[in-house]
């Protein structure tokens, strides 16, 4: 400021050259958290439909359906998107026989390399509403998507099912 005519030319621009980067780096700031926000909601859901698949299972003795997941578990996820249910068809709704385990051969396996005795998987989509996942008879693979999913393992559903 010269001479109490205001500020240059120069002084404006720097300012505003300051201001626009202290508000850059807050709107980037806020779309990391906000998309943050929304992986943890989704989470939070795909938590809820596993417990309420392990509902079914504790009180029936048997590997839910996809109708009662559609019923009662399905839930959409933080970009409105349903949850989806991956089971295989030779599991679904199968009893679980806590004397002798029926389970074996009947398994999906998530192809991630640690859990390769799942039963049944939650899932969603993700923030791009797109099934990116694989999945087939036998293996599901969400590696390198934005697929989220909440599984349950044959140990779980023995723990669930029969206390052990």
């Amino acid at each position: 400021m010269r001479g109490g005519a205001g500020f240059s030319a120069v002084e404006l621009a720097v300012a505003l050259v300051i201001i626009g980067a202290i508000m850059g780096i807050a709107i980037s700031a806020w779309s990391v958290f906000r998309v943050s926000r929304q992986y943890a909601a989704t989470r939070n859901r795909l938590v809820a439909a596993k417990n309420c698949l392990e509902v079914y299972a504790s009180h029936s003795r048997k590997v839910p359906p996809a109708s009662y997941f559609d019923a009662r578990c399905r839930a959409p996820d933080a970009w409105g998107h349903d949850l989806v249910y991956e089971v295989t068809a030779a599991m679904e709704g199968l009893r679980v026989d806590c004397s002798a385990p029926n389970l074996a051969g009947r398994v999906l396996r998530l192809d991630d390399g640690d859990h390769n005795a799942t039963l049944l998987v939650a899932a969603s989509y993700g923030a791009n509403g797109v099934r990116d996942y694989t999945a087939n008879a036998t293996t599901v693979n969400f590696r390198g998507t934005d697929d989220l999913p909440a599984y349950v393992t044959i140990h779980e559903i023995y723990q669930i099912c029969c206390g052990y």
